[in-house]
């Protein structure tokens, strides 16, 4: 390779340093939008129903703790539940500065993929990079990371990831090791997805694409101990995080053992045929048998087809195809439904494997280009590349207005699949908590319509028959919920809660223990049952579960007034009859 002399260097230095602004600022104006958004869908859950700090010590907490409200899905996601509750420590309940720091991640997002795109895994020229990058941001599959605000736990991983993936490629010094496992270690305690960066990362030493692969197996095992070291950190503390609960379901087989078959035509659909209608969580029946299924797929086998050609007339690509061929099915491995998983399908699970697809692409149309004789023709082929990035950055700017607040959002998904389930059941959730009961009832009474082994809709059913009065029906729900799901944990509460409005405290206590069972870190369960043993005369479990209850959420409700009362208990030999009271029914 020829030396750059210093003007040259400069210059190159000043040319790279236009073209990313210019890249960021297209990719700026097209998200232009998400600012004027308000909170949608999983948006409420993370953010406005957590406690609010008060503190930096409390903002902290959410390092070690579970990133689900009462443990409900087995998530340890601390980076992200910790920079959202900074944000909310900083600016409150506004939604716009959570949305501009996402407009400014993927703003960092296009620069890394081009990074990515210009080094060595990929190694096409600055201006298929730019092409490529400008596409990657602004594909509707990077939409759906941009404008919920939780999305960014995927905008967040994919970023992390692919500079580590940067740093390994890398000439060896010390500092890029260390900067590679860190970037790993932050990706990791973001999203769990990312342990299949190491994985990456051999393939790329496999291939002979690192710049300094080690040399024997002794060399390569200790190049894998600190990336084991942060794999064995982050289980320690996710266990530690989640007390043990839920886990077993991630031993579960899929539901179907042709799912993890479907999910790389999803991946497919989604890169290549990219449409305006909303598709948050497709079920497999609205997806598959479409002609944008197939229209995906036959993209997928061409471009695949012509990797494959150039491969064989250059055997100097064949490496550099193989590894994105590599990193697209490794980078959908942790989302193909090989174990069960709480949602199957959803674009935001394809941000990460889109790159690589981008990247072939980006390739291979580089080759052909520099096939054509003259500079015309060669410009002319950049033709097809602007026409994809304003088509898909058309469709971005249209999918914002999916989300501009929650009841937007979920009457558009009830509207895209209203055969759905699960999106009638959302739609009721939020009228629920709007005190809309008439409304809420309807929609959960159609989730069940569609899906009749729905435990969460009798769940909710049972909490309006509840607010009504009619505790016969209340009980008959619950029950129900409980016959479709022995370990549906709200069922499980709400029964207790009309145990102990009946005065059947043994009952109660039962019900409460089987499912901190399944929730050991649900504070409120444990100060529920605290109060409880207080009132059966037990002081001592009464302390040790009102203790626990203050340890996991030092803000929960009248949990160090009982436990000053428990205490004076113990010291009397003796507890003070109280019945304790579990207020509204707990809604998932």
């Amino acid at each position: 390779m020829t030396a750059l002399a210093p003007a040259e260097r400069a210059g190159s230095t000043r040319g790279g340093f236009a073209s990313g602004l210019l890249l960021v600022c297209l990719v700026a104006a097209v998200y232009a939008p998400s600012l004027s958004l308000g909170f949608a869908y999983d948006d409420d859950t993370l953010i406005l129903d957590r406690r609010m700090p008060g503190s930096l010590a409390e903002v902290a907490r959410s390092l070690v703790e579970s990133h689900w409200p009462e443990q409900e899905l087995p998530y340890y996601r601390p980076l992200p539940g910790s920079l959202l509750a900074l944000q909310r420590y900083l600016h409150g309940d506004r939604p716009a500065p959570f949305h501009a720091l996402n407009l400014g991640l993927i703003g960092v997002a296009a620069l890394v993929a081009r990074g990515f795109l210009r080094g060595r895994a990929v190694g096409v020229g600055a201006r298929a990079a730019w092409l490529g990058a400008a596409l990657f941001a602004l594909h509707p599959v990077a939409a759906s990371v941009v404008y919920p605000i939780s999305g960014r736990e995927a905008l967040l991983a994919g970023i992390f990831s692919v500079a580590a993936l940067q740093l390994h490629l890398a000439p060896r010094a010390r500092a890029s090791r260390a900067g590679a496992v860190l970037l790993f270690a932050a990706a990791l305690f973001t999203r769990e997805h990312a342990l299949v960066v190491p994985l990456l990362f051999a393939l790329a030493d496999r291939l002979g694409l690192s710049a300094d692969p080690p040399r024997g197996a002794r060399a390569w095992l200790l190049r894998q101990l600190p990336l084991v070291a942060v794999v064995v950190l982050y289980a320690l503390l996710r266990r530690s995080a989640l007390l043990g609960s839920a886990t077993s379901e991630l031993l579960q087989g899929p539901r179907s053992a042709w799912l993890p078959l479907a999910a790389p035509l999803f991946a497919l659909r989604a890169s290549f045929a990219p449409g305006f209608l909303l598709a948050y969580e497709p079920r497999p029946e609205t997806w598959l048998a479409t002609g944008r299924t197939l229209a995906g797929a036959l993209a997928g086998a061409g471009l695949l087809a012509a990797a494959a050609a150039s491969a064989r007339r250059d055997r100097a690509l064949r490496p550099r195809l193989l590894f994105l061929l590599g990193f697209f099915a490794l980078a959908l491995l942790p989302s193909a439904n090989l174990l069960r998983q709480e949602t199957e399908f959803a674009e935001r699970f394809v941000f990460l494997p889109l790159l690589p697809l981008v990247g072939a692409a980006a390739l291979l149309a580089e080759r052909l280009a520099a096939r054509g004789s003259g500079a015309r023709r060669r410009s002319l082929a950049l033709l097809p590349a602007c026409a994809a990035i304003g088509i898909c950055a058309a469709i971005s700017v249209h999918h914002a207005s999916w989300f501009r607040d929650q009841e937007t959002f979920l009457r558009r998904w009830v509207e895209s699949d209203p055969g759905y389930a699960k999106a009638h059941f959302s739609l009721g959730q939020h009228w629920l908590e709007l005190g809309r009961s008439a409304e809420a009832r309807a929609a959960f009474e159609r989730a069940l319509e569609l899906d009749a082994n729905y435990p969460a809709a009798h769940n909710n059913l049972g909490a309006l028959a509840h607010r009504r009065g009619d505790v016969q029906a209340a009980r008959a729900h619950w029950e129900q919920a409980l016959a479709l799901d022995p370990d549906f944990a709200y069922a499980l509460n709400n029964l207790a809660a009309l145990a102990v409005e009946r005065g059947e405290l043994d009952a109660a206590a039962a019900l409460y223990g089987r499912s901190l069972a399944l929730s050991p870190g649900n504070a409120r369960v444990h100060r529920l049952l605290g109060s409880l043993e207080l009132a059966r005369g037990d002081a001592e479990r009464a302390r040790e579960h009102l203790e626990r209850a203050l340890a996991l959420d030092p803000q929960v409700e009248l949990g160090r007034s009982e436990l000053e009362r428990a205490r004076g208990a113990l010291g009397r030999g003796r507890a003070r009859a109280r019945i304790p009271r579990g207020g509204a029914p707990a809604q998932p």
